[in-house]
């Protein structure tokens, strides 16, 4: 194969689908951003809810705004806590699953995995309130901050704010795009396209990204997610949560279409795509969030315990959901 052909071929199969596959999710996003910035600049969210609403937007500022939280205790809670929310970069996976395999009712699916998200910080908080002697979730009383009355915190939301959030996420979502994506499609195809001999090949069975997913795989298999590639499109989530939707475009060699729609319902079941989004959801952060836990905690071993204790939750999980989806739909 030609230098040129091989040129021509990552544009065509890793550019294109990668990096378009997020692109058209950016309108969304956008939408979504605006909502959450309309409620925090309006007052109607505040205090120590800030974190977590920032969470919806993206993990790295909403971890890095935790070193305003005196108390260390809640505040290494808080930064356990706040990846389990979906940020925007795990939108476009919901996005995409939903549009194939819960075509009647995607807002609903979407919402549940929101609140599976939710519903996991309120348990943790709950089991560490009772176990702890000294909850986190309890101030002191020269913690104490006097009420203000919810009439009295509204105010008009300042619309430069809001456009500042809208237009920063969309930017970062651009910049991901054409660095992050853009390498890790163009190292999925390549893994895709070459054996381990490092030989052009066009049998998929025989390439470098099936030996990886069949090593991995018996450890996903019990979560509905044995195949090679959807254990390929986890591995690339690790770097950027939105990669994973890239990943599964470069797999198919499209952005969209029959051609992408016809691979994911090879790859997935309606509970296995559920379970895939769950999975997306809960396990690892990204490389970017593990950098902010390490800055606002000082200590790397933070970092690798949420990068460990999330995967193993996020299996658990993921086992439950997929079973008992298993079992309607």
């Amino acid at each position: 194969m030609s230098f040129n052909e091989i040129i021509y071929r990552i544009l065509t199969e890793a550019v294109i689908p990668g990096v378009g596959s997020i692109l058209s999710f950016i309108p969304t996003i956008a939408l979504m951003i605006f909502v959450f910035a309309l409620l925090r600049e309006s007052g109607i969210v505040r205090g120590e809810l800030m974190p977590f609403l920032m969470g919806f937007s993206c993990s790295v500022p909403a971890i890095l705004s935790c070193s305003t939280i005196p108390d260390k205790s809640r505040r290494l809670l808080t930064v356990f806590l706040i990846p389990y929310i979906s940020c925007s970069a795990k939108l476009p996976v919901y996005l995409l699953l939903c549009s194939v395999f819960f075509p009647v009712y995607p807002a609903a699916v979407i919402a549940s995995v929101y609140l599976i998200g939710i519903l996991m910080i309120i348990t943790i908080k709950c089991l560490v309130k009772t176990l702890s002697a000294h909850p986190f979730m309890q101030r002191a009383d020269h913690m104490q901050k006097p009420v203000v009355p919810f009439i009295q915190r509204l105010r008009m939301p300042s619309a430069r704010a809001i456009f500042d959030a809208v237009r920063d996420v969309c930017l970062g979502f651009l910049k991901k795009a054409f660095t992050v994506i853009l390498l890790g499609s163009m190292v999925i195809w390549f893994l895709q396209n070459f054996d381990s001999s490092f030989s052009f090949t066009t049998d998929i069975d025989d390439s470098l990204l099936t030996g990886i997913g069949d090593f991995l795989s018996p450890l996903f298999r019990p979560v509905g997610l044995g195949d090679p590639r959807a254990v390929a499109a986890l591995l690339s989530g690790l770097a950027a949560k939105e990669a994973a939707a890239g990943t599964l475009a470069v797999l198919a060699g499209s952005p969209g279409g029959s051609a992408l729609c016809m691979m994911l319902t090879d790859i997935f079941t309606p509970a296995s795509a559920f379970s895939f989004m769950v999975f997306c959801l809960l396990y690892a952060p990204c490389a970017a969030t593990l950098g902010a836990i390490k800055t606002v905690t000082g200590k790397w071993r933070y970092a690798a315990i949420a990068l460990v204790g999330q995967t193993l939750l996020a299996w658990f999980v993921s086992f439950l959901a997929y079973n008992i989806a298993d079992m309607f739909l």
